[in-house]
């Protein structure tokens, strides 16, 4: 077991890194690191989990800890944190009045996501954002690269245009969609405002709808 004033360590390459963000005064490190040793001891044997490391830092109102929970896939992080074993712990953690903040490195949902995302959003969510970002993607390149990809193959020219669309999608727009839609993405701000965020979407969908039934 890592304790909380041990430095941090780096991940192990390839590994899929979840980051839990504690804060608490200097008389709660001890039960903070009972807390992690169950959590760790509770790890050890469930598939895909590689290992965990604690770290701390002080802070004006005590100490803030940062706990890394190594897995070796996306999957298994997510069987790990929907399991049944640590949803009890949790319920038993939370009762002595432990709270975290989770996050999910990069590359934690590889080039869909921003990684400054605290929770995982609602599958609905991510796709409209998917496709607010793969709809004008594709329908440029219709109109601009297939004059250009005709003279190819079409197994060729499939698989460059496929390429082209992942890379428009999933490393520019939907990160920078998840910046800027992320308060919604986590269901965080009024009714209203997440109301008008939805809103937005739709509309900007319907807006590029009407723009290229006009170009094509």
């Amino acid at each position: 077991m890592t304790t909380p004033d041990h430095s941090s360590t780096q991940p192990k390459r390839g590994a899929f890194v979840y980051t839990i963000h504690y804060e608490g005064t200097s008389k709660q490190a001890a039960a903070f690191a009972e807390i992690q040793r169950r959590f760790e001891e509770a790890a050890q044997g469930f598939p895909g989990f590689l290992g965990q490391d604690t770290s701390s830092t002080p802070t004006s109102a005590g100490v803030a800890y940062t706990t890394q929970l190594q897995f070796d896939s996306l999957s298994s992080c997510l069987k790990w944190l929907d399991s049944d074993t640590r949803r009890q712990l949790l319920v038993t953690a939370e009762k002595q009045g432990y709270s975290y903040r989770g996050s999910m490195q990069k590359p934690a949902f590889e080039q869909w996501l921003s990684s400054r995302l605290t929770t995982k959003p609602p599958v609905w969510k991510i796709n409209l954002l998917v496709l607010l970002a793969l709809y004008p993607s594709v329908m440029l390149l219709q109109l601009v690269a297939s004059p250009l990809l005709e003279p190819l193959s079409k197994p060729s020219a499939v698989l460059i245009g496929n390429a082209i669309t992942v890379a428009m999608t999933g490393w520019l727009l939907v990160p920078t969609l998840s910046r800027t839609f992320q308060r919604w993405l986590e269901g965080r701000g009024s009714a209203a405002y997440r109301a008008l965020c939805l809103a937005a979407i739709l509309g900007a969908l319907a807006g590029l709808y009407l723009l290229f039934e006009v170009i094509d």
